[in-house]
């Protein structure tokens, strides 16, 4: 088993989804990124997902404060937000940019037909489990009909399966959250937004659901107490930056 050394855990922990998620597919990873914080470069995806975002922030920014938006308002949201941090190089990077200008330019032509002022964009939450704390940001949230919210979720990766989408951890954490931010009110539905082929699948989650992630948050925060970090190994080492460390990756050592 693999301990963690020189690092202690505070008996309050702070989770966001990303290291729950971080956890749950390979605890080691967890530990890497976020005990002994081991920076790794940035990547492409994350970093491409992380300006349209911000774009849509800003664009929707705009929009609460009834400014006058069009098509050309979200670009050049979206050249002043650009990062060329990540890419492989300059035709990477420029192919990644394309990409999002024509995937805004779309979202754009749906926003058109259905203009829709948000309650919030990238509200930030904050709710214990007794001594865990979990926090995030959700990218939008709608009024929806009589005392009911909508909560919105961008993504610039490929579409999810509806069983998919009814399992997603992030937005049942979201579900746990709206309990603290918006008590008193219902969700009425959990949307994702997929940029890339401007696709919607919306979700829900029972009370069943909410109860059991908050189990799931509660166990998981209980393995990292117990400094639990064995590595998993599976399709995600494909893409993890620390196999170069990982003794699940090194060759055998022969006498």
């Amino acid at each position: 088993m693999v301990k963690a050394e020189n690092n202690t855990l505070d008996d309050k922990i702070k989770l966001s989804f990303t290291q729950l998620d971080n956890y749950l597919t390979c605890p080691l990873l967890y530990k890497l990124r976020y005990v002994l914080k081991i920076k790794t470069p940035k990547a492409a995806a994350p970093s491409f997902g992380q300006v349209v975002h911000e774009t849509l922030q800003h664009f929707y920014e705009l929009v609460l404060q009834k400014k006058k938006v069009d098509k050309n308002t979200l670009l050049e949201k979206y050249e002043y937000s650009w990062k060329p941090d990540g890419y492989k190089d300059k035709m990477d990077e420029l192919s990644y940019k394309r990409k999002g200008e024509e995937q805004l330019s779309n979202y754009y032509d749906r926003y058109e037909k259905f203009p829709t002022t948000p309650l919030f964009v990238e509200k930030k939450f904050i709710f214990s489990l007794g001594d865990i704390r979990i926090s995030g940001k959700i990218d939008r949230i709608d009024k929806a009909g009589g005392n009911k919210i909508n909560i919105i979720d961008y993504k610039t990766g490929n579409v999810k399966k509806q069983n998919e989408a009814n399992n997603d951890l992030q937005m049942s954490i979201y579900a746990a959250a709206s309990e603290t931010l918006f008590p008193g009110k219902e969700v009425g539905e959990f949307i994702f937004y997929f940029l890339k082929t401007n696709e919607v699948v919306k979700t829900e989650r029972t009370d069943k659901q909410i109860e059991e992630t908050k189990q799931l948050i509660t166990s998981t925060a209980e393995e990292i107490r117990d400094k639990n970090f064995d590595p998993v190994e599976g399709y995600h080492c494909k893409w993890c930056p620390y196999t170069w460390i990982c003794p699940a990756k090194q060759p055998l050592q022969t006498s």
